[in-house]
């Protein structure tokens, strides 16, 4: 079964229960339905049971098995041309307004299920949001999986096979907007980065967080032009840094992830994933410059660095990487676990 990704820049990372829905108690029968989905995170499998996997349907959602201290999390997830709501619901039936990712603490408490309880609700849609993707999101110990309502048909490359070792995220990163592929088909994926492609994916990264939409560039601009913009007036870089002398360089993978570090969800970036002492990355201190922020990543499973575990700073960071940490960046992803 392919991987199921929704079509979504940020990502992210939430979703949402629809306005309208309510919570309806689980029929005898609707226990013994066959599961219309699933997906399995870390060991755990989440089912969803219903007459059918669609706007107006009552779905029960529940795990199959799971430790009984343990909480898991769902929501749906609708996204559209890069902008993204989630919604919540309680074990009352209390439903939220849907919200984007820079209010998801304000819902905190419509997010966190026990083990040992279901969702049973009615599957609806404002209309305001009618076009959208929708997908039902469940999350458990950092990791997230969800089940569209429509499978999206991957996106394919003339040089991204199965059985290359960067496949399973070019393609989830690939199918959620991040990157497109070349005229003739190809992704490029030992192509390297520039300053301005780094630059622009943090301006998306950010504005997915925030949701905000980007203006194309004008004409007669640069096309990175409105991205340079927002970042610079987002705080995520400064004109001393020195990218626009640089723009249509490599950029390395330091900076990168100093740029990179400052338009992530918080969440994703704040370690706790993996214990990584100082000096475990051979070639970085985490006194050096950057090393803060590489630690903190690797920590939080973002980066997992070669296979010694080095991060090769000064180098160019390559699509195919690039999509590596995207994907993790976004939940796209299970966590990295060293």
């Amino acid at each position: 079964m392919k991987k199921r990704v929704s079509r979504m820049i940020s990502a992210a990372l939430a979703l949402a229960l629809c306005l309208g829905m309510s919570l309806i108690p689980a029929s005898a029968a609707e226990a013994e339905a066959a599961p219309l989905g699933s997906v399995t995170i870390e060991g755990v499998t989440f089912e969803v049971t219903g007459e059918s996997l669609a706007i107006g349907s009552e779905l029960t959602a529940a795990p199959v098995d799971i430790p009984e201290d343990a909480w898991w999390t769902l929501i749906i997830h609708i996204t559209k041309d890069g902008s993204n709501r989630y919604a919540g619901v309680s074990a009352e039936g209390e439903i939220t307004e849907f919200f984007t990712m820079s209010q998801a603490n304000d819902y905190t408490e419509y997010l966190n299920t026990p083990a040992e309880e279901t969702r049973t609700f009615v599957l609806t849609i404002p209309e305001e949001y009618a076009d959208w993707n929708v997908a039902v999101r469940f999350g458990y110990n950092g990791s997230f999986d969800e089940i569209p309502l429509e499978e999206v048909e991957d996106v394919s490359f003339t040089d991204v096979n199965e059985g290359d070792w960067y496949y399973n995220f070019v393609i989830p990163a690939s199918n959620a907007g991040w990157f497109t592929g070349n005229p003739d088909g190809s992704f490029g994926p030992n192509d390297s980065l520039t300053l301005a492609q780094v630059i622009v994916l943090a301006a998306r990264l950010y504005s997915a967080y925030e949701d905000v939409q980007i203006p194309a560039a004008a004409e007669g601009e640069a096309w990175y032009a409105p991205y340079y913009t927002y970042c610079l007036e987002s705080g995520i870089i400064a004109e001393e840094d020195g990218y626009l002398e640089r723009i249509n360089e490599s950029a390395t993978r330091f900076e990168m992830a100093a740029i990179w570090d400052k338009a992530a969800y918080p969440p994703r970036v704040s370690g706790g994933v993996n214990e990584v002492p100082d000096g475990f990355i051979p070639d970085l201190a985490e006194s050096d410059e950057y090393g803060e922020i590489v630690y903190r990543w690797y920590r939080s499973g973002v980066l997992t660095g070669d296979a010694q575990y080095r991060f090769n700073g000064e180098s160019s960071i390559t699509r195919a990487e690039a999509s590596v940490i995207l994907c993790h960046l976004t939940a796209l992803v299970e966590t990295s676990k060293l």
